[in-house]
C-alpha cells in the first residue's frame, strides 16, 4: 500500500500488510493500479482505502475478496453530473471503476462485492460528525431515564419497552473508512478536513469520544484472526493528527509549549524574586538563562529532534539543582547547548566553549553576553 504508518505494537506487527498470496496479491496489484488509472481519466475520484484481510498480510487467501471504499470528490463533480441523485452517481462509479479493471462480471461480483462508492463533500462530513453528537445526547438522555423508570417495581412489559427505546446510531463506515489504508492520495484533503471539524467541536470531550468510536471502526476491520497479531490504531485524538494531520498537531503543540513556557517563566520569576537569598530575578543570571534556555529547546525541538517531555525534564532538573546550590556558586550549576558547533556551558559566571565557533543567534549566549559574563575556551 502506500499508506504509511509509524505506530507500531510491540511484537512489531505493522497496521498495514499487503497481501502475500499470490492470487490474492494480484487481485490487489490490479485494484491498485486501476485505482490510478481511473483517476487519470476521472480527476474527480480522490481514491481508494483498503481494510480486511487483503491488508492482513498472509491472512488473505487465492478467494479472498477485495473490502475497499471509492471515494468521489463532490465538490469537483463535472457540472453534467451534479444534478443526479447521490445514489445513482455512486453506483454509476462503481461501475465504471470494475469496468476499467478489464473483468469478467463474474470476478467483479465474486470479488469486489464489498466495493462501497462515497460521494465526499464538507456537508457529508458535518453531518456525520453531528449525528455523532446527537447519538451521544440522546444515550445520556435515555440512561437517565432508566435510572429513573427502570426500577424494581417496573413490570417486565415496562422494563422491554423502556429498553426499545435505545437509540440508534445511524454510522457512515465510510467515514471512519477514510482513515484504512489508502491508494491515491487524494483521501488526505477529507481526511484531514475531518479531524479539524472534530478537534474545533467546544466539547473537547466529545471531540476525543468521536476518533475514539471512529478507532473503535477502524480495528473491528483491521484486526487479525490470530490474538496473538496485535496492530494499534491512533487511539487519541492527538495521536490521530500527529499521523493523519501533522501541520495541526505542530501547531497544537506549539501553542501547548508557548503555554506551558509562559507558566514555567511565570514560577521561576515568582520563585526566584521571593527567595530567602534576595537576589533580585531582574539581574539574576540563572533565571535568565533559565528562560532562554526553554525558548531555545522549544525553537530547535524539530529540526535537533529533541523531545520535549526531556527537555522540561532537563529544566526542571535544574531548576531544581540551582534551588539547591544557590549559596555554592555565584552563578550555579551549568547549561549546555543542545548539539553541535554551539554547544557549551556556563559556570561561575564564564561561558564555555565545547567546540567550534559559537552560534551569534544562540538566546543564551546573547542573554550571557549582555550580563557581561566573560567567554573562554575550553
Amino acid at each position: 500500500m502506500n499508506e504509511k504508518m509509524d505506530i507500531q505494537t510491540s511484537n512489531k506487527e505493522k497496521r498495514f500488510l499487503p497481501a502475500t498470496e499470490s492470487f490474492a496479491k494480484a487481485r490487489l496489484d490490479n485494484f491498485r493500479s486501476g485505482i490510478k488509472s481511473f483517476q487519470k481519466e476521472h480527476p474527480e475520484v480522490l481514491g481508494a482505502t483498503v481494510y480486511g484481510s487483503m491488508i492482513k498480510g498472509d491472512q488473505a487467501k487465492e478467494t479472498s475478496d477485495v473490502d475497499a471504499f471509492l471515494y468521489i470528490d463532490k465538490e469537483n463533480l463535472p457540472n453534467g453530473e451534479k444534478s443526479k441523485d447521490i445514489d445513482v452517481l455512486e453506483s454509476e462509479y462503481r461501475s465504471g471503476f470494475l469496468k476499467s479493471l478489464n473483468i469478467s462480471q463474474e470476478e467483479a461480483s465474486k470479488y469486489y462485492g464489498d466495493l462501497r462508492p462515497k460521494l465526499l463533500d464538507d456537508q457529508v462530513l458535518n453531518n456525520d460528525i453531528n449525528a455523532r453528537v446527537e447519538y451521544d445526547n440522546q444515550m445520556k438522555a435515555y440512561k437517565k431515564m432508566l435510572e429513573e423508570k427502570y426500577t424494581y417495581e417496573a413490570s417486565d412489559e415496562e422494563k422491554g419497552k423502556l429498553l426499545s427505546q435505545e437509540p440508534q446510531l445511524k454510522n457512515d463506515l465510510a467515514i471512519p473508512g477514510m482513515f484504512h489504508a489508502r491508494v491515491g492520495g487524494g483521501i488526505e484533503k477529507y481526511r484531514r478536513l475531518f479531524l479539524d471539524k472534530v478537534n474545533a467541536l467546544p466539547d473537547k470531550e466529545m471531540a476525543e469520544k468521536i476518533w475514539k468510536d471512529v478507532c473503535f471502526e477502524l480495528k473491528t476491520y483491521e484486526e487479525r484472526s490470530d490474538p496473538n497479531k496485535k496492530i494499534e490504531v491512533p487511539q487519541t485524538l492527538n495521536e490521530a493528527l500527529r499521523v493523519y494531520h501533522p501541520d495541526l498537531y505542530k501547531s497544537i503543540s506549539k501553542k501547548k509549549d508557548e503555554e506551558n513556557i509562559f507558566k514555567i517563566k511565570e514560577h521561576l520569576l515568582e520563585t526566584f524574586e521571593n527567595n530567602e537569598f534576595g537576589e533580585p530575578h531582574i539581574d539574576n543570571p540563572k533565571i535568565l538563562d533559565l528562560i532562554a534556555e526553554i525558548e531555545y529547546c522549544t525553537e530547535q525541538g524539530e529540526q535537533k529532534e529533541i523531545s520535549i517531555q526531556n527537555w522540561k525534564r532537563g529544566i526542571q532538573k535544574q531548576y531544581e539543582e540551582a534551588l539547591k546550590d544557590f549559596k555554592k556558586y555565584n552563578y550555579p550549576g551549568m547549561i549546555y547547548g543542545k548539539g553541535g558547533y554551539d554547544r557549551f556551558m556556563i559556570r561561575d559566571g564564564k561561558v564555555f566553549f565545547k567546540q567550534g565557533e559559537p552560534n551569534p543567534e544562540d538566546p543564551r549566549l546573547k542573554r550571557a553576553l549582555e550580563l557581561g559574563l566573560k567567554t573562554e575556551a575550553q
